[in-house]
């Protein structure tokens, strides 16, 4: 934290979410196996495209490019101005649920798959009781300690009480502290509450993946980040000082497990590709 930082910060912490339909809901969907499934395959990636919390970068909706150099997303305040429209996380938090929703499906083109407002409307109320950034970022707005604050989302830090390699529903999200000030370590996320340009998220910052691809990671799951340890194959941690490479984590995600259904494996290509 930087030297002019206010000393004041009030660190985030949500209690352990309870079991509930959600938890089976993005599963269901993606697995062929609701009734909406059909339909939701079909246009997954405009359902993604209304939830994102970050920004590709690129202007328009432009469904096939090329991309030149490197891919990076960004993105911007908890809060638009007054007189400018919510974009991506803003989008969260219009009080009106139905209006969040018309808002959602607005900002994508007339023409092509267009995703069902009933949908929208049960993933919106799915993702403000399960995620643990929408549930963070919420509470950081209705409980900081000034009018004008940031939120910093360290970059290799692992929420307190939790296995190195979770890969289930978090039961909490430490989303390290609100701040009245700077900070200097380049690969943290910062969220100012209101105003700001757009920032650049690091790729390796482990939240990357989860607000990009908030429908893939629902419940705001951890991606790769440096800090992730080695482990022996017995689950011991390996008494190498080496990290995990990025090549291992994905594959290890992407591993097809007999009786684990993964979101990634049901989804993959139509999201990211």
């Amino acid at each position: 934290m930087g030297r002019g930082a206010c000393r004041s910060m009030l660190l985030l912490r949500q209690s352990s979410i309870a079991t509930s339909a959600w938890n089976t809901y993005p599963v269901e969907l993606i697995a062929g196996s609701h009734s909406d499934s059909n339909h939701f395959l079909k246009t997954i990636r405009q359902y993604n495209n209304s939830f994102q919390m970050t920004s590709f970068g690129a202007q328009g909706w432009i469904p096939t490019f090329k991309v030149q150099g490197q891919v990076y997303n960004r993105i911007g305040s908890l809060q638009a101005e007054e007189t400018s429209t919510p974009k991506f996380l803003q989008l969260y938090f219009i009080a009106d649920y139905n209006l969040q929703a018309e808002t959602r499906i607005g900002i994508l083109p007339p023409s092509g798959r267009v995703p069902r407002r009933d949908v929208i409307l049960l993933l919106q109320a799915m993702l403000h009781e399960v995620n643990s950034y929408i549930r963070s970022f919420k509470y950081a707005l209705e409980n900081a300690p000034f009018p004008s604050f940031s939120i910093i989302i360290d970059a290799d830090k692992r929420p307190h009480d939790e296995h190195e390699r979770r890969y289930n529903a978090p039961a909490c999200n430490e989303v390290a502290a609100i701040i009245h000030g700077e900070q200097d370590h380049t690969r943290d996320i910062v969220l100012k509450s209101r105003g700001g340009a757009l920032r650049r998220i690091s790729e390796t910052h482990r939240s990357y993946d989860a607000l990009q691809y908030t429908l893939l990671f629902p419940y705001g799951d951890e991606g790769y980040h440096f800090g992730i340890p080695l482990h022996t194959p017995g689950g011991q941690p390996s008494t190498s000082s080496k990290a995990l490479l990025c090549k291992t984590f994905y594959s290890y995600r992407f591993m097809v497990r007999d009786g684990d259904f993964n979101l990634m494996q049901g989804s993959f290509p139509p999201v990211c590709g």
